[in-house]
Parts: structure tokens; C-alpha cells; sequence
């Protein structure tokens, strides 16, 4: 059993039933309309034709300012002004009755809705990258297995391949990329020399690096220098791969 509101003009008190303060009981799938007034759409129906009204426009504001309609007003706000005056507009004084379960219901898809449109526009209008961020390091190498399989071990993880002739490292912040030096050849030649780096350096960090130094022992043959504590409070060790680069292991002072 449900309630339907009627509007009429000559809504007087000897129209009224005194049961339903105003409303007249309407079952789901009753056809007809005995007291030969305008019939209302039942609330929760209503509720959900403004809300398939409303959410265009707030699509629409969203699409011309963005902040100021999530961050200032916000949709929830917006939504739930409109479904109020649009009820206004439509009660029959105190013969709006709304299920509490289902309003809870419809706020809690609204809200979920509009978490879903804040997230897409913050992720279709990213703030201006002002500098450059350095992301890829790579080494151009005459032996792509040989370094491929030297940093798997040495980083505990497996290469991202992309061919034969390229793979990747994804380490949680940078990248380090190890590339064929006949296609890098081939792609700008005269741009590299493979195996003959003696500028750069490598340098992760890591828990332990006295732990690190001994667990490398079977896989590193050129150490640079053993774990040290600089001036300046960082523990590293250094060590060279196969092609010569410089690598460091290193943790960073401890701050109060």
C-alpha cells in the first residue's frame, strides 16, 4: 500500500480523508483515478525524476567551474536545494509522507554519485606541471641479458620486457631502463656509447645497507667502497655493474 498526492483547485476539507490527512491510498498497478483528479507520480518516483533532472545541470556547472561547485557549494548541497524546492512546489501540505529507509537509500547513491564526479574531474584537470620531473634513467648497453639479469638480482625484482631489446625496472619512484646500444644506434646514431659511463651514478635507497653489502657479495665484483657514513650522515656503499656504471646503496641520516 502506497500514497498518491492529488492537486486540485477545489481541495477542501470535505475532500480530505480523514485517515490519510490528504492522501488517498493507492496500491502499485491500480489502475483509474476515482476521485477524478489530477494524479501525482508517487513520492520516491518524483524524488528520482528531479535527481535525473538536476545532475545534468550540476554536469554541466561542473564542465565551467569546477571548483567552485565541489569545493565552495558542493553537489550534495546543490542537489538537495533543488529537491527541496521542487517539493514545496509539489506537497499538499502535510501530506508528504517519504519512506525514511528509502530517502537514505537515494542520498547515499547521490553522494556516491558525486564522489565519482569529483574524481573525474580531478583526474581530467590536473594542476600545470610548472618544471620538468625526471622519471626514466637509462643505460644503453652492448649486452642487454647480461645487465637485465645483473639488476634482478641486484633489486630483488623482475624486468618489465618490451621486445628483446628493451626492459624496464619499475623501482616506486624512478624508473631504470636498459636499452640496446644497435637500436639506440639505429634510432640516433652517434648519440651514445655504451659501458663507458664514469659521471653518473646510480643511487637507491635501501633499508640496510650493511645488510645489502653482504647479501650482493656473490653478485657484485667491482666494489667502489665499502659501507661508510659520510659527513653529512648518510650510510652508502658503492659498487659497479657489469658495464662500469657507478651504483649506490645508500640510507639517509636519521632526523629528529
Amino acid at each position: 500500500m502506497g500514497f498518491l498526492c492529488y492537486h486540485s483547485k477545489k481541495h477542501t476539507m470535505a475532500n480530505r480523508n480523514p485517515n490519510t490527512k490528504g492522501l488517498i491510498p493507492w496500491k502499485p498497478g491500480q489502475s483509474g483515478n476515482p476521485s477524478g483528479r489530477t494524479r501525482m507520480q508517487p513520492i520516491s518516483d518524483r524524488y528520482a525524476h528531479i535527481a535525473e533532472e538536476k545532475l545534468p545541470a550540476i554536469f554541466r556547472l561542473a564542465s565551467v567551474r569546477p571548483r567552485h561547485l565541489f569545493v565552495e557549494s558542493g553537489p550534495i548541497r546543490v542537489l538537495f536545494l533543488a529537491m527541496r524546492k521542487e517539493a514545496k512546489q509539489h506537497s499538499c501540505g502535510r501530506g508528504i509522507k517519504m519512506n525514511s529507509f528509502k530517502s537514505l537509500i537515494f542520498l547515499i547513491l547521490v553522494s556516491a554519485g558525486a564522489l565519482v564526479i569529483c574524481l573525474h574531474l580531478g583526474a581530467n584537470n590536473p594542476q600545470p606541471q610548472t618544471n620538468p620531473i625526471l622519471i626514466n634513467t637509462c643505460l644503453i648497453t652492448t649486452n642487454v641479458s647480461r645487465l637485465v639479469n645483473f639488476y634482478e638480482n641486484v633489486l630483488g625484482m623482475k624486468a618489465q620486457w618490451s621486445g628483446e631489446q628493451y626492459a624496464e625496472f619499475h623501482t616506486g619512484v624512478g624508473v631504470l631502463a636498459i636499452f640496446s646500444a644497435e637500436a639506440q644506434e639505429k634510432y640516433i646514431p652517434g648519440s651514445s656509447q655504451a659501458a663507458s659511463n664514469r659521471s653518473a651514478i646510480l643511487q637507491f635507497k635501501v633499508a640496510d645497507v650493511d645488510h645489502e653489502h653482504v647479501r650482493l657479495q656473490p653478485l657484485v665484483t667491482i666494489w667502489v667502497k665499502k659501507p661508510t657514513t659520510q659527513p653529512w650522515g648518510t650510510r652508502s656503499v658503492y659498487f659497479r655493474d657489469p658495464d662500469g656504471n657507478l651504483v649506490d646503496f645508500y640510507l639517509p641520516a636519521k632526523t629528529d
